[in-house]
């Protein structure tokens, strides 16, 4: 844990970053709005390639049928009589008491191989939509939804989220170790290494004056289990558990705790359940759930994360070498957060989550993902910016 305090300037005013607290949550506040009106363009715009792609994919089939037949036409064999045919003498079977000649084939045409040659593939959008090589997953608060990587049980993901808040930057780098087992189970465990930058807003209302804090280490870790239910597996059941290993009671000095903001850790045990169920369609699939998020309540420093319950949609479209994804989730807090006993966090009760996501299967073996987030609430300092950049691979 790093700590930097800002020098006074002529003012006798703290400055952070040289911008005050007040120019600096209205950059923020001003960064959010752009990204959301980016998102409401983008939610217009976006669904209407995919369309335009599948007209021009309906034309192009049509034009192969058109000319496969012009083809079949072409090699309508004539008809041949049998006093034409030459049949040799020899070229006789014995059909009860009588023979009967039995009839030569009419040699193929020369250019019938060029109407057997496959066609070349195209990226049509059904190809391997659904079953099990459809799946999400990720870290940060980005869902990562997708093909992902073909192969073996084991799968290992590496995704880097990066947040900017109204008071805070933070990047989180995860990684996620998935196996599965029998009985349609999947374990697995992520492992998060956190770092966070911004002002101590508690400090600035104790003391009147900024402080900077810059805070870093291993999170905690989260254990996984999931079940596939139905028989193609469309609905999965899961449980995460998270494991209290990261620092959670960082201090400037015995009688200042830093908030919980800027610990890497939370100091409880937490629990989450989640039900989704998800629809395949010929262009792609349909993700609809559930969540429940326990926090584990407050630790011993008297700080808390709030129980949250979450209701999400995600649509993926796919190609042969992509997967574009929308998303959007809706949280509602069951109590907010607190530091040090006593200070409530300036948040919205009721945020919402909207999401954008591209999958990227140039090389199958390690398919890549980029997605962006945006998070709109009540409160300004609820609102917040990620983007994700990950890859996975799979033995």
């Amino acid at each position: 844990m790093r700590v930097r305090l800002p020098e006074r300037n002529g003012n006798n005013m703290h400055h952070y970053r040289g911008k005050t607290l007040k120019s600096r949550k209205a950059a923020g506040a001003t960064a959010v709005k752009i990204c959301a009106i980016g998102f409401l363009v983008a939610s217009v715009v976006l669904p209407l390639l995919p369309l335009a792609q599948r007209a021009v994919e309906r034309l192009r089939v049509a034009q192969r049928i058109d000319a496969m037949i012009t083809r079949a036409e072409g090699l309508a064999p004539s008809s041949m009589s049998r006093d034409q045919a030459d049949v040799p003498a020899t070229s006789l079977l014995p059909i009860g008491n009588r023979a009967e000649p039995c009839w030569p084939q009419r040699p193929a045409p020369d250019n019938v191989l060029g109407y057997l040659e496959p066609l070349e593939p195209e990226p049509v959008s059904w190809a391997r939509v659904g079953g099990c090589g459809v799946g999400g997953g990720g870290g940060g608060g980005v869902r990562w939804t997708g093909r992902r990587a073909p192969g073996g049980g084991t799968e290992v993901e590496v995704l880097t989220t990066m947040t900017t808040s109204v008071s805070t930057d933070s990047t989180t780098a995860s990684v996620k170790l998935s196996r599965d087992v029998p009985g349609r189970l999947n374990v697995s465990l992520q492992v998060p290494y956190m770092h966070t930058v911004g002002m101590d807003e508690n400090y600035f209302e104790l003391y009147g004056s900024t402080l900077e804090v810059d805070a870093e280490g291993v999170g905690d870790l989260n254990l996984t289990v999931s079940r596939k239910f139905g028989i193609t597996g469309s609905t999965v059941a899961a449980i995460a558990v998270g494991v209290p290993t990261g620092e959670y009671d960082a201090e400037l000095n015995p009688s200042y705790v830093y908030p919980r903001a800027f610990q890497i850790g939370k100091g409880v045990g937490t629990v989450s359940g989640s039900l989704e169920h998800t629809l395949s369609r010929d262009w792609g699939t349909v993700t609809i759930g559930g969540a429940l998020n326990l926090n584990g309540g407050m630790n011993d420093i008297g700080n808390r994360a709030g129980d949250t319950y979450d209701v999400y949609a995600y649509l993926a479209y796919t190609t042969e070498r992509r997967v574009h994804s929308f998303g959007v989730k809706a949280s509602r807090g069951l109590n907010k957060d607190m530091n040090s006993w006593e200070f409530e966090v300036d948040q919205s009760r009721t945020k919402v989550t909207l999401q954008y996501g591209l999958e990227l299967s140039f090389l199958r073996a390690a398919p890549v993902f980029i997605g962006v987030t945006t998070t709109l609430g009540e409160s300004g300092s609820s609102e917040a910016t990620s983007l994700a950049v990950g890859v996975v691979m799979s033995f």
